[in-house]
């Protein structure tokens, strides 16, 4: 539930959102309440008051601070971004270890964190990159957290690939992606992801489209999980729009999203071209599956872009207006994502029509060229 005392968050005022959450900052008694309430700053694009805050209260010294200065260096495009989150002394001796072991031929794994997005991403990149080591069979990319199963079987497919073992293996050096993506970049070795697999029979010629409207709930930062889902009430709306429309009566919608009973039986009653395809999917090859059965790709900022961009896909971006800063590297990087993504993004804060009338203006040219959309 969002907290009450947070609400301006969520609503379509910006200049609102900016002023309130500065004041919680400045009457904030902790540092770590503080900081907790800066690093929302740059949800809502307030970088600037980000820095400045960070400054006014010391904030790079701990663990969430850091965490807001690598975003903001992401943002501005400094190069290496990842140095925020690695003390000097730590840059140092990190570079000097992983130098000692690929000198002495030692296996290097880099142990995958975050989401199933952020894992294959951050796989592909592994991949792109390891060619520019002295010993790139030397690399080894083991997926943790508790999607490692789900993205482990997807990677499994991967051709030219070494995965770890679950609990690791010795007399290697394990290593965090974040900060072998800050060795990589320091010693200029990072490579811009490329597709890693390639759907053997994309649906080219049906009529039906796979989408996401929904991304997974954070627990842990509901602001960022809401800003990048498209409100039921809009979901609606949409389909209601495309419903009416008799010459797209026969196209149908796979929707993977995530719906309460009561949401399901709304989208069930009132779109006959709909089919919910949540409970269909265990793992990413079951979602591989239904993307090859689909011609069209859309989602907001979810794994299934990642995963379509892996797969060498075609999909539709639906972004938020201040998304998660990767966008700004991953769109003008000459890489599967720039290749592959069409962002559709929003214009206002928390406003979905923008983005939306644009998808439905590409669904309507691609009906009238007689090429499979919704």
């Amino acid at each position: 539930m969002i907290k009450s005392t947070l609400w301006y968050l969520y609503g379509n005022d910006l200049e609102l959102a900016k002023q309130k959450l500065n004041i919680a900052i400045h009457e904030s008694e902790t540092k770590n309440e503080k900081l907790k309430f800066i690093n929302l700053l740059t949800y809502i694009g307030d970088y600037a008051g980000c820095s400045s805050w960070l400054e006014e209260v010391d904030g790079i010294t701990e663990i969430a601070g850091q965490q807001s200065k690598y975003r903001i260096l992401r943002h501005r495009q400094i190069h290496n971004p990842w140095q925020a989150l690695i003390g000097s002394q730590n840059q140092r001796s990190l570079d000097a270890t992983l130098k000692k072991h690929i000198d002495q031929g030692n296996p290097i794994s880099v142990d995958l964190v975050g989401g199933i997005g952020d894992q294959i991403e951050n796989a592909a990149i592994m991949m792109a990159s390891k060619k520019n080591m002295k010993t790139p069979e030397a690399l080894l990319v083991r997926p943790t957290g508790q999607n490692c199963k789900i993205v482990r079987e997807l990677l499994e497919l991967v051709p030219n690939i070494r995965i770890g073992e679950e609990k690791g293996e010795k007399n290697t050096c394990h290593v965090t992606a974040p900060w072998f993506r800050f060795w990589l970049n320091l010693n200029r070795l990072e490579e811009s992801p490329q597709a890693f697999l390639k759907d053997e029979y994309p649906a080219t010629e049906t009529r039906r489209a796979l989408a996401c409207w929904r991304s997974k709930v954070d627990e842990h930062n509901k602001l960022s999980s809401f800003s990048r889902s498209i409100p039921f009430r809009q979901i609606v709306e949409n389909y209601d729009i495309l419903e009416k429309d008799k010459t797209k009566k026969k196209h149908e919608i796979y929707d993977i999203s995530s719906y309460s009973k009561e949401e399901e039986n709304i989208i069930r009653s009132n779109n006959p071209s709909v089919r919910l395809m949540r409970a269909e999917i265990k793992n990413l090859q079951d979602t591989r599956q239904l993307m090859k059965q689909c011609s069209m790709i859309i989602t907001v900022d979810t794994s299934l872009v990642h995963l379509a961009a892996g797969c060498g896909r075609d999909v539709d971006l639906l972004l938020n207006q201040f998304p998660d800063e990767r966008w700004q590297d991953l769109r003008q990087r000459s890489s599967s994502y720039e290749q592959h993504v069409t962002v559709h993004q929003q214009q206002g804060f928390h406003d979905w029509s923008k983005p939306l009338g644009t998808l439905r203006d590409k669904l309507n040219k691609n009906s009238k060229q007689h090429v499979a959309t919704f």
